[in-house]
């Protein structure tokens, strides 16, 4: 499973997303990039498949993951 999902300012953040299936759950690890660099690699567990991208969005929005570094460290 792979999509598109963005960070706090709007920027892509390329979501690439192996899924087990395990019983009534599902079992995730998704790699993120952006701008072709890898930013973070997240595992989680969901009740159904479509649950994924939520989930992982609100990772990226509460762990403050940028789709690339600020050169200024801003």
């Amino acid at each position: 499973m792979n999509f598109t999902l963005v960070d706090e300012l709007g920027e892509p953040v390329e979501v690439f997303c192996e899924v087990f299936e395990r019983g009534e759950a599902v079992y995730w690890r998704a790699w993120l990039y952006g701008f072709a660099t890898l930013l973070e690699t997240l595992e989680g567990r969901a009740a159904h498949e479509s649950i994924i991208p939520g989930q992982i969005q609100a990772e990226i929005m509460v762990r403050g993951i940028r789709a690339h570094a600020d050169p200024e460290g801003q």
